[in-house]
């Protein structure tokens, strides 16, 4: 995994070819799961369960820490480096909905 910035592009802040990688992936963005139990206890009319989760996984062979991060969206000639750039956040999310 690359965690820095290539010393020529440091140096000449001009990216060349020979750090371009395949940054192809494959990436489970949303899934949303919900199961509802009914009628198991008497005092309850039914019960929900719910998961949901955000960027729960991706395939990639790219070496840097994602590659659908950029560091500078606004400069046409910095588009697709990962230098100082954040990784799009996982979020997970579990409910419970009760009706009596």
């Amino acid at each position: 995994m690359q965690l820095f910035t290539p010393i020529c592009i440091q140096l000449t802040n001009n990216p060349n070819s020979a750090f371009v990688e395949d940054g192809s992936f494959v990436r489970l963005r949303n899934l949303s799961i919900s199961y509802e139990f009914g009628g198991f206890v008497k005092s309850l009319s039914s019960l929900r369960l719910t998961f949901s989760g955000n960027n729960l996984i991706t395939w990639t062979n790219y070496s840097g820490i994602d590659p659908e991060a950029s560091s500078n969206f606004n400069a046409p000639t910095e588009r697709g480096l990962d230098q100082y750039a954040f990784p799009n956040f996982k979020t997970y999310s579990l409910g419970v909905n009760l009706s009596f």
